[in-house]
């Protein structure tokens, strides 16, 4: 079915052409009903504005159903101090109990960052689960095996002139000022006393990853992984968003092969959660880097 509006029930509010974002549909010729303009209407990019907010469902959007792809919203309205308790309690969490995350836990979470907004529907990210500790011990030494390539490509003057080159400079500065002096601490302790610094033990992981050629995937994966960090923390859970993972699955074949991300896709994020070994007893207050007001 192509993109109309059914004039039979549509009450002739306008909303939908208030919400097009392409203002495709508008008030047709003669000036009665409203309907999707056939100059505009390869521009639709079936964010479903239209259908979401038509009172009685008389517009339709080609290969949109009422019936499969959307949902009743609540009735009642959302309360400003729940979501402030959600954000203010919400914390890194980097030590968990040994202790699974049920499959159905991560499925909410999964459909908690598919509600996530996008530039240019439909999604472009995908999301690999790894729900259990078996894979992420298989994957520990190849990170680690990466990560001490790492520190000998920075101490190489020409390695880390082409590096510097390369990558983004605030990437470079992050890499030569925080991460190469914690690593150079941190997997000696690792191999010495066999423990994880790198996931942190935890039971599970999401890894974000996109094709590299897709729209807006950058963006997007970052709203996704806030969308799924929130998630689980309503759920009780703990997280913590890893930035060591991307670079090592994107650059180390082998360990893009174990986790299985497609060859043309980027890993943009990851995050590991479970639930927390310990709880935090009060939070700690931030400030942006400034704040400007004009006006």
């Amino acid at each position: 079915m192509k993109n109309s509006i059914d004039h039979n029930i549509c009450k002739q509010c306008g909303t939908c052409a208030a919400l097009c974002p392409n203002r495709i549909i508008e008030k047709e010729p003669d000036g009665k009903n409203y309907g999707f303009n056939p100059d505009r209407v390869h521009l639709c990019l079936k964010c479903g504005h239209c259908m979401a907010a038509c009172p009685n469902r008389a517009v339709q959007v080609e290969g949109l159903s009422y019936e499969d792809d959307f949902f009743e919203l609540p009735k009642q309205g959302l309360e400003e101090q729940g979501f402030f308790d959600l954000i203010s309690t919400r914390r890194a969490v980097r030590v968990f109990k040994d202790k699974p995350v049920e499959r159905e836990k991560l499925e909410r979470i999964i459909e908690a960052i598919s509600l996530a907004p996008m530039g240019f529907p439909p999604h472009k990210v995908q999301v690999t689960v790894i729900p259990d500790r078996e894979l992420l011990d298989k994957a520990l030494p190849m990170l680690v095996e990466f990560y001490w390539k790492l520190i000998g490509w920075l101490e190489n003057p020409i390695a880390r002139f082409r590096i510097k080159h390369k990558v983004p400079l605030e990437t470079f500065n992050a890499m030569q000022g925080h991460l190469k002096p914690i690593l150079e601490k941190r997997l000696p302790y690792m191999e010495e006393h066999e423990v994880d610094d790198i996931m942190r033990g935890a039971p599970a992981m999401l890894i974000f990853h996109a094709h590299m050629a897709s729209e807006a995937h950058t963006d997007d994966t970052l709203i996704d992984l806030t969308y799924g960090i929130l998630a689980a923390h309503a759920m009780g859970l703990g997280t913590c968003a890893l930035s060591l993972i991307p670079p090592a699955v994107n650059k180390w074949g082998p360990l893009k092969k174990l986790l299985q991300i497609p060859d043309k896709n980027e890993v943009l994020a990851a995050m590991v959660l479970g639930y927390p070994k310990y709880r935090f007893q009060r939070g700690i207050k931030r400030e942006l880097a400034g704040v400007s007001w004009l006006g």
